[in-house]
């Protein structure tokens, strides 16, 4: 009935192009364009293709979000990372881009976080790694080691308390599966114990109510089903991905115990009713 569609080596253009801002900037306001001249963003009300919008400049990111809703936007990619900006490194929810997620809040579209080169490499050096971006294919250890940008980037929405501040946000995590969703629930909740005075409100219970996951086929469902309910669980498809399958619908296998009801949430249901904008 529908598919949300996101961007490939676009998700590798932030990295890539850190060394010159205006032209990452450019880049992925020609790729936009490229989208909307193409198919549009809600083609036949069913593919709706999503935007890469960068927040390395508040003022052209609000504008670019300005012309995204213009032409019934419903979906935007970010980068799971933090935003390199002329002033340096900020967290995404940085009050510094509040002029950015209070328009997301009016407009009720939702924010996906896409895997992609989120600027770890660092760390596969550190490791005397390849850091290039695709490498992650040549070494068991690069894929053992214990790093989650998703996670990371959640943590740090949390810490900014951008959901609070902002409740009309929603939040989609694609292409990124679900095992880091249970260790991060674990710093948070001690967190949140040790640190009640940094919350206005438990971070658990926020995650429950602003983001959705799309688990890996082989992740476990039942356990993600208990942190998060199965109203945040979303079904990928993206062949051959990680989170996909040759036949799409055997996904429906890694459901076994659910009942009918969860399952077409998960496989449809939970999907048709976030790419609504959700009146603020």
């Amino acid at each position: 009935e529908a598919a949300y569609f996101f961007p490939t080596l676009g998700v590798g253009m932030e990295s890539a192009l850190a060394h010159d801002l205006p032209a990452m900037r450019a880049a992925f306001k020609g790729f936009n364009r490229w989208i909307e001249e193409e198919w549009g963003f809600a083609y036949k009300d069913k593919i709706y293709a999503s935007p890469y919008i960068t927040l390395s400049d508040i003022d052209e990111a609000v504008e670019e979000l300005e012309w995204a809703l213009d032409h019934d936007c419903r979906v935007i990619n970010l980068r799971p990372a933090p935003v390199l900006t002329e002033l340096g490194n900020l967290t995404p929810g940085n009050p510094h881009h509040d002029a950015f997620w209070q328009k997301v809040n009016d407009a009720g579209i939702v924010v996906a976080m896409h895997s992609g080169d989120a600027g770890y490499g660092f760390m596969l050096g550190y490791w005397g790694l390849n850091s290039e971006f695709e490498s992650f294919r040549q070494t068991a250890l690069q894929s053992m080691l214990n790093m989650s940008p998703v996670a990371d980037a959640i943590a740090s929405l949390m810490s900014d308390q951008v959901f609070t501040r902002f409740p009309n946000v929603r939040m989609a995590t694609i292409e990124t599966g679900a095992q880091w969703v249970k260790p991060l629930f674990q710093r948070m909740e001690k967190a949140y114990k040790q640190q009640k005075h940094l919350f206005d409100e438990n971070p658990l219970e926020v995650f429950r109510k602003h983001i959705w996951v799309a688990p890996f086929y082989e992740d476990d469902m039942n356990e993600l089903a208990d942190l998060i309910g199965d109203d945040q669980m979303l079904f990928g498809s993206d062949y051959p991905h990680a989170e996909g399958l040759a036949n799409p619908l055997a996904f429906v296998d890694d459901l076994e115990g659910f009942s009918d009801e969860s399952i077409k949430k998960i496989m449809r249901d939970n999907g048709l009713d976030l790419i609504q904008r959700r009146t603020a």
